[in-house]
């Protein structure tokens, strides 16, 4: 099991569990245990009409030493196709898989595994930023027909059907072959820079609206052995293949397709040149690397429309300046806390300043110190139901900057720059610590 984290500025996202395929960990002789489980296993259909063309891929790794269970669907005659990770440890292309794969059809046809066709990895390092798909023929064509691929792309909020092979309960290997609705999101958390319907990659999750009571089909709810299910839209055409199932917190299990865009065609293998966007999935710095940009973008973003909203609120009691927000680190006693505070961002209309300063300061000419008291905010980092992300805001109310703000009314009054200095008095012992000293122009 991979564990990924993200954190950037000393915030930490909940850890990512990532499960791939069921495993059924058994003791005993297990290639023996794998052709006797193959043998006297069962698929059967949940459903009123069963799709002929989806089976269940059962699997001796001799690597791990353990038996596994995957969906696999046809594509054409006897070519099959399901995730990279769902394919024994050290097969290759145009190995012999017969003693090691088989498949299992609701109908009740068996077939055994004959060779690799194409593995886009080696397994061993499938996670979700990975095109992970492999095809593979079986000993016997089969008279089904295979699924049409769709490389149009899939749009945001797009219903799909998701055909998966539940895994076995119990000892009586008997499966079942269901369907889940399930809803596209693009621009997710673990996507944030996929958000065209050409995406290689997007989230599937359980479709607005839902809850507890709603059926199984409508929850999106994928779980282990659904590897390899194929994701097709209304007319039954492939969209995308499940490859990972990814749990957060208490939110319902969700999953991560891969686009059909970036499965080559099983029959013209050696001419497939994967699409230049494709690449991205195999990058795992870049995974990392783009989030973080994202988050910062999305943190500088949330404090422009922020900045508008706290700078009416401030400004019925400092009226002179327009204010924005700015992340300062605040000495308070022996430590330094990491707030965002807002700070003047240039000088309103002469009217405040005459309306402020009236018959206090003749002519506006000497500097003007005040008392002032700002408060301080931190920013989050969560999601919403689409996985997006969000940065909410949260004003700090055990802490609120006390000081003075020191500038010269009358450069601001004959549309000059003023110097202004922000202070507040902290520390231990007491003294004025500036946190912001800058020139400040009127508005435009």
């Amino acid at each position: 099991m991979q564990v990924f984290r993200f954190s950037l500025l000393v915030l930490l996202l909940t850890p990512i569990f990532i499960t791939n395929c069921a495993r059924n960990s058994g003791s005993g002789d297990k290639p023996s245990l794998f052709q006797s489980d193959f043998q006297r296993s069962k698929l059967i259909c949940g459903l009123s009409e069963c799709p002929r063309s989806v089976g269940r891929l059962l699997m001796y790794d001799a690597k791990k030493d353990d038996i596994f269970t995957c969906t696999t669907f046809v594509v054409s005659g006897n070519v099959m196709a399901t995730n990279d990770h769902c394919i024994p440890s050290g097969l290759v292309a145009g190995s012999d898989c017969s003693q090691v794969m088989g498949v299992t059809f609701a109908d009740g046809q068996k077939n055994w595994c004959q060779n690799i066709l194409w593995r886009s990895g080696d397994g061993e390092a499938t996670n979700k930023m990975s095109v992970d798909v492999a095809y593979f023929t079986i000993a016997q064509p089969v008279n089904r027909l295979g699924l049409q691929f769709n490389r149009s792309g899939s749009e945001d909020g797009q219903v799909v059907k998701i055909y998966k092979v539940d895994p076995p309960s119990g000892e009586d290997l008997i499966q079942t072959l269901w369907v889940d609705k399930c809803r596209v999101s693009l621009k997710t958390r673990f996507f944030p820079f996929l958000d065209t319907k050409d995406s290689p990659a997007f989230v599937l999750l359980k479709q607005k609206n839902q809850n507890s009571s709603d059926s199984d089909q409508a929850l999106c709810n994928l779980i282990p052995g659904n590897s390899g299910s194929p994701a097709v839209d209304e007319n039954g055409d492939l969209r995308a293949i499940v490859h990972v199932r990814v749990t957060i917190n208490s939110l319902t299990n969700f999953a991560v397709a891969v686009n059909t865009a970036c499965m080559p065609d099983a029959f013209n293998l050696s001419s497939f040149v994967s699409p230049q966007h494709c690449s991205l999935l195999n990058n795992e710095n870049l995974d990392s690397k783009v989030e973080a940009e994202v988050l910062e973008k999305e943190i500088q973003r949330a404090a422009n429309e922020d900045s508008d909203k706290i700078s009416l609120e401030l400004q019925k009691n400092y009226p002179m300046f327009k204010w924005t927000l700015t992340a300062r680190e605040i000495e308070q006693g022996f430590s330094k806390n990491r707030l965002t505070v807002p700070v003047p961002q240039c000088a309103l209309k002469t009217s405040h300043l005459d309306k402020k300063y009236e018959g206090l300061i003749w002519g506006y000419k000497n500097a003007s110190t005040e008392e002032i008291s700002l408060p301080t905010y931190t920013y989050g980092v969560g999601w919403d139901e689409d996985l997006r992300l969000t940065i909410p805001l949260t004003q700090n109310n055990s802490f609120t900057l006390h000081g003075k703000m020191s500038f010269e009314p009358q450069k601001l009054h004959d549309g000059k720059p003023s110097g202004v200095i922000l202070t507040y008095f902290g520390g231990s012992p007491v003294r004025e610590i500036p946190f912001f000293a800058d020139f400040v122009n009127p508005c435009p």
